[in-house]
């Protein structure tokens, strides 16, 4: 670390206790080691909830089993079936936040994610009324790594758990404000890098957001650049100090405007107020406690619940089928009794001529028929007995399935009753972990706290290193230390990144073929994230490509970092990629097959990968996924 201070300081001949005094200031540390691959691989998905619809509510449960390999979740042409739903279910269990949709969010009350890091398993459980969030990160074996009982705690859980395991640091950036107001530092953690792993959108080469510089920044710490994070804290200073007119003027230039007491007076007034607001609204810190013990009674009496409505609809099952049988051997003890009552009238008639020739039967006949049994006119035989036994035993049947369908009605009875209890308990849970929530989750206190961490540290800007407030001292070291720590870091970049990119460049054209890219000769791409291709001798930019094209392309990057991590043992990509709605973005069936087939080759190529996809086009992925990697809607023609 002291070969960086000291070039650092020998650029900007000043002593190297003020360069690491600047550094802390700003939270510059250094990252220069080239990192390996950690994989993460999925094993399981499973959710559980109740769909409040028209026609009431009705409990649902989904259950997938996963490992390494292509996946899809499909429907055959047919949107609103859940597929996006299992992705976006993983991503909140990955990032500890959702963008689900509201109804769909309301319906959960219980997620699992089991997933392994490296060589170790996780499972990562979600327990919720519909709106609130507690849970769990533990080990396969049970042991507890963190418990969280608000939607922000389950954000920082994920980060600190999967961060760390990843080799990732929070990348800085500095938010100029509207108005001419400062703007504020800030930090892109866990849930920016997590959008890395999902394709759905084409807008951004990686990701789905452009601001600040994302897209480059997730290319850079997923390629494994060494220096990304370092550099991306020195480049928001060096934004901040710009801002805030504290930026090392050019030889020849004039001065910036100096930062003045009315400044300081206004941000200490206005930080005031904001304290003064504070300490006034209820700490929800002695309510954390309440909150979580009123979701964890709520997940008790779910669960109560939905095994009380699963044996009313057993029962209700066992009813019918009962009823059924009960139906039919009345049936049949009426045909049985008909058929006995037509067979003694017929018996009891002696015919005296045939009815078809009018020959008389002669008493020969009759003396035959009363000793043998054999009809005088056909010669066939005749039963004179009454089938008497053979109707006891229909009617005996038939009470037997009549006291059991009256069984059957008292325990759908009593179920039915049970059914009632745990629903009123439920509510009376929901209602309680409502107000608990409504305690804690209180948006005006996290606003308040939010814009004075944004005062206090706009305020710290203005004061400078030094304490001094009146214009940039002449002695003021920030801006010509941090001005040289990017240039010495955008040194060290350059010279250890060519043979990344390098091999990087030359994967991403050979997946772009892969997945159909006509007539692409080259693809190159910067430190920026900005991708440029050769297609048919002319140089073209990822804005410029169709909606499939991009489609194809962001594929082709994202399974490139794969590639490489594994090629070179560097990187920091984990090997799962989430795909949803691929047959959009004016993707044709061809080129939807082009993907699947490149995805196929791929994955066989880096047995590591795992590719998890919600697709409409069906028919085109079976083709390519293995039957037992692939979920279909069920009976109700939903996929849960």
């Amino acid at each position: 670390m002291a070969d960086w201070i000291d070039a650092i300081a020998q650029r900007a001949n000043i002593d190297r206790d003020v360069v690491e005094r600047v550094h802390a200031r700003y939270s510059i540390v250094p990252s220069p080691a080239l990192p390996t691959p950690t994989r993460v691989t999925l094993s399981r998905v499973a959710f559980s909830g109740v769909k409040r619809l028209a026609g009431g509510d009705t409990p649902f449960a989904f259950d997938w089993p996963l490992e390494t390999g292509i996946w899809a979740a499909i429907t055959d042409d047919a949107n609103l079936r859940g597929k996006s739903t299992i992705i976006e279910v993983i991503r909140w269990a990955l990032r500890g936040r959702h963008d689900l949709q509201p109804d769909v969010r309301s319906w959960l009350r219980t997620v699992e994610l089991d997933l392994a890091v490296s060589a170790s398993d996780y499972v990562i459980r979600i327990d919720t009324d519909g709106q609130s969030t507690a849970g769990s990160i533990a080990t396969n074996e049970g042991t507890r790594i963190a418990a969280f009982a608000s939607d922000a705690e389950f954000e920082a859980a994920a980060e600190d758990f999967l961060m760390p395991k990843l080799g990732l640091q929070r990348l800085a950036y500095y938010q100029q404000a509207a108005g001419g107001e400062p703007g504020a530092r800030g930090t892109q953690g866990w849930v920016a890098l997590a959008d890395g792993l999902h394709i759905h959108s084409t807008d951004a080469l990686l990701g789905d957001v452009l601001m600040s510089g994302l897209p480059g920044r997730l290319l850079q710490v997923y390629l494994g650049i060494p220096w990304a994070s370092t550099l991306a804290a020195a480049k928001a200073a060096q934004s901040e100090l710009r801002a805030l007119g504290r930026a090392r003027p050019e030889p020849g230039a004039r001065g910036a405007a100096p930062v003045t007491t009315a400044m300081r007076r206004d941000l200490d007034g206005r930080l005031q107020d904001l304290r003064r607001r504070l300490l006034a609204m209820p700490d929800p810190a002695d309510r954390v406690t309440l909150r979580a013990a009123a979701l964890n009674a709520l997940a008790t009496v779910d669960r109560t619940w939905l095994a009380a409505q699963q044996l009313v609809n057993a029962v209700i099952s066992e009813f019918d089928a009962v009823s059924e049988s009960v139906l039919d051997q009345e049936r049949k003890l009426l045909d049985m009794t008909e058929t006995g009552e037509l067979k003694r009238f017929f018996n009891g008639l002696e015919p005296k001529i045939c009815p078809r020739c009018d020959v008389p039967v002669g008493r020969d006949r009759r003396v035959r028929e009363a000793r043998e049994g054999s009809c005088s006119l056909c010669g066939e035989g005749v039963s004179r007995e009454d089938d008497a036994t053979s109707l006891a035993q229909v009617g005996r049947d038939l009470t037997n399935l009549r006291e059991a369908q009256s069984e059957v009605q008292d325990r759908l009875g009593l179920a039915v009753a049970a059914l009632e209890r745990a629903s009123a308990q439920r509510a009376s849970a929901q209602t309680a972990a409502e107000a608990a929530t409504g305690a804690v989750d209180d948006a005006s206190r996290r606003e308040v706290e939010f814009q004075i961490a944004r005062l206090e540290g706009q305020l710290e800007g203005l004061l400078g290193a030094t304490g001094q407030i009146e214009g940039n001292p002449p002695g003021d070291p920030e801006p010509l230390v941090i001005n040289e720590t990017v240039r010495e870091l955008e040194h060290r970049i350059s010279e250890g990144q060519t043979g990344l990119f390098a091999a990087l460049d030359a994967t991403v054209a050979r997946n772009g073929r892969m997945f159909g890219i006509e007539n692409l000769e080259a693809a190159t791409l910067d430190r920026a994230g900005h991708l440029r291709l050769t297609k048919g001798g002319a140089r073209v930019s990822y804005s410029s490509l169709t909606g499939g094209e991009k489609l194809r392309m962001k594929i082709a990057v994202v399974v490139a970092l794969v590639s490489v991590g594994r090629d070179l043992g560097v990187g920091r990509y984990p090997g799962l990629l989430l795909i949803d709605a691929p047959g959009g973005h004016e993707t044709s069936d061809a080129d939807l097959r082009a993907i699947f087939r490149g995805l196929h080759t791929l994955a066989d190529e880096i047995p590591t990968m795992q590719v998890i996809i919600a697709t409409a086009r069906g028919t085109v992925a079976r083709e390519f996924v293995a039957g037992d990697h692939l979920r279909e809607p069920n009976a109700t023609g939903y996929l849960w």
